[in-house]
């Protein structure tokens, strides 16, 4: 509510770090005091709804409006899918897989039926730090998102090559949990070269 108390806070406190000797008490009572002013329990629930409306206002919320969900989900497999693995984007459409289906259990659930909340809360990390990377950006592309729904895809691309539309589409509904999501998160981040290499060619 008094964005400029805040600032006079911060830098007061800061100051005295500034000044105060190394294992100096002030020093040590400096950084309790702004580590709870950061993290103060009474503005936990301000602080996370604050986050989580500037997420969506960043580009979460683009999966609710309109069509855009079905748009994403459509390029994800007839052009990035089609990049990375030609053989299994074309036999999703050969068999006339319904992908919409599961494409859009697996980002409007954040992948939290697969996943530990953990997790999620890594991807969502991952996501942040690209973001914010960015020197200007009205909103965010989520690219990590559409990659990790590829790697979820490719990590079973030879079961997948064997099913028919049923049956992969069941497989992708109750897909097997998953423990390891650093090995699905490398693999998106070479998906996302490969796609980068060859766009540039």
């Amino acid at each position: 509510n008094n964005s400029n108390g805040t600032k006079i806070f911060v830098k007061k406190n800061i100051t005295t770090l500034n000044n105060s000797k190394p294992d100096n008490q002030s020093n040590i009572n400096g950084i309790k005091t702004l580590f709870n002013f950061f993290y103060d329990e009474n503005y936990l629930e301000a602080d996370l709804f604050f986050m989580f409306t500037n997420l969506m206002k960043k580009g979460f919320d683009k999966f609710y409006k309109d069509d855009s969900l079905q748009k994403k989900c459509n390029y994800l497999i007839k052009n990035k899918l089609k990049i990375i693995d030609f053989e299994l984007y074309k036999h999703c459409i050969d068999i006339n897989l319904a992908y919409e289906i599961f494409l859009e259990k697996w980002i409007l659930s954040f992948f939290d039926r697969y996943t530990s909340i953990n997790n999620c809360i890594n991807i969502l990390d991952i996501i942040l730090e690209q973001e914010f990377k960015k020197e200007k950006s009205d909103n965010y592309n989520l690219e990590i998102i559409d990659n990790i729904c590829l790697s979820m895809i490719v990590k079973y691309r030879a079961e997948f090559l064997k099913k028919n539309d049923d049956e992969f589409l069941i497989f992708c509904l109750c897909y097997p949990k998953i423990e390891n999501i650093e090995e699905i998160i490398k693999l998106a981040k070479l998906i996302s070269l490969k796609i980068q290499n060859k766009e540039s060619e």
